[in-house]
Formats: structure tokens, sequence, C-alpha cells
């Protein structure tokens, strides 16, 4: 069973268990994203991510992130082909590409571990780079990822921020996404939150001048114009329905 949206085996990286993994990037495809059609975005994403999917907000017990929208059925990611490959020449969310790590955080404050997703087709004791060097010391591989991981984690702490600060200052509204499918028949995505333009508008000075300021007000219209993507989620979905129909909208 996947856990966090694409992981199927995700383990506390051990020493002694992964001391003689590798990891071969040629063996890993993006099937294992294939079944989530949104995953979370960081707000410095947005500006390159709005230009392929809708980026919307949604609220999970009193907070408030962004995610990408990747396709418009449960279950169904319309950026990942029938060669289980991300769709080529478009943004990767982050998220996605530290597959197969992941971070864990600890009762000790700022004291994170690494995880390892051990379902990762690349894995092996072979092929690739490997995970530990002779004496057990983490190698270059886990030493990127590390620092990967923390800066992912760093920026999603910013974004919760930035997004509960949009929330409290009245500007979510939700939206529901609708669209006709391949058969004619009316169809709704519901959920999520999307900024009211207007709202945005009348932010009191200071907001806005901190905002401009800070790049934060072109992460907040980045927003906005990539809601437009909806249209291009209703015709690639069309497509995918018309090829192999997929069960009913949710």
């Amino acid at each position: 069973m996947k856990t966090m949206m694409i992981f199927d085996q995700l383990v506390n990286l051990h020493r002694e268990r992964h001391r003689h993994f590798r990891l071969d990037p040629s063996r890993v495809d993006h099937g294992f994203a294939a079944q989530t059609n949104s995953v979370p975005i960081a707000m410095e994403e947005v500006p390159d991510a709005a230009l392929f999917y809708p980026c919307v907000f949604i609220e999970r017990e009193g907070t408030h992130a962004m995610t990408a929208l990747l396709g418009l059925r449960a279950q169904h990611n319309l950026f990942v082909g029938p060669d289980r490959q991300w769709v080529a020449d478009t943004y990767v969310p982050a998220h996605v590409r530290r597959y197969p790590f992941a971070l864990a955080e600890t009762p000790t404050p700022d004291n994170f571990l690494i995880c390892l997703d051990e379902g990762c087709a690349g894995l092996n004791d072979t092929e690739g780079q490997a995970l530990f060097l002779d004496d057990g010391a983490e190698g270059p591989l886990l030493a990127e990822v590390r620092t990967f991981l923390l800066n992912l984690h760093q920026a999603f702490q910013r974004s919760t921020a930035w997004c509960n600060e949009v929330a409290e200052l009245g500007l979510l509204t939700p939206r529901t996404l609708s669209w006709t499918d391949h058969q004619g028949a009316a169809q709704e995505l519901s959920g999520f939150l999307a900024i009211d333009e207007e709202r945005l508008r009348a932010l009191p000075p200071e907001v806005t001048q901190r905002w401009m300021s800070t790049g934060l007000m072109a992460v907040a219209w980045a927003h906005l114009l990539s809601l437009g993507h909806a249209r291009t989620l209703a015709a690639r979905q069309k497509l995918a329905d018309t090829a192999a129909p997929a069960p009913a909208a949710q």
C-alpha cells in the first residue's frame, strides 16, 4: 500500500541494513507517481509549476498548503505516460524528484531521519551509486540527498506559513473545476481553494508592498494564471479516456 502518495515500502535508512545498497537512476521510472492526481508543491516552485499545472490551495486540519493538480480522476496522473515516464519538457515537482527518499521528523527538534522506499526498482547491490562507503560513512549521493531533503523541508515550512497567511487575510475561496468528458457528460472536481482576484487587489498597502518586495505577489499571480490549465487537464483527460476509459470521477 502506498504511503505519502508515492512510496510502497518506506523505511528508515539504516547503516547496516542498507550498507551495500546502490541506486541506479537508469532503472527508476515515474511509475511510482502514476496513481496520484496531485502532489504538494512549495511556493518557490509555483512560477515553474504554473506553466503546466493548476496550482491550488488545500486545507487540512486548519493548515493550508499548495498542490499541483496532475489529473481530474482519482488515482490517475495525466503526466505519467504508458512508458511510465513523466511527460517530456514539463516541470517535475520536487516532491516527485526526491524519490526514492523522504525525510522524517523525530521528537528531537531539528533532527531528521532519511527514509528510503525499498520497493524502488533502481535499488540493487551491484550497479549505480553506493549509499554508504566501505567504512560505513554516508556516500556522496546520500550527502546530496540529505541537502536536497532538508532544503525541501524548509521550503515547505515557508510555504505553509505563507499559505496560512493567505487564508488569514481572507483571500481564499472554494473553487470547482468543471469539465466535459469524452462522452459529453459534465464532470466536476472540487475540494480545493483559490485566491479571489478582487480580494488580492484590495490587500492593505503594507501587505502588498511586503509581498512585492519578497516575490510573494508573483507567486500569488502565478497561482491565478495557472488555473487556466484546467482546460489543458480536461483535454488530456479526454484523450486518456478515449484510449482507455477510467473510473468515474470522485
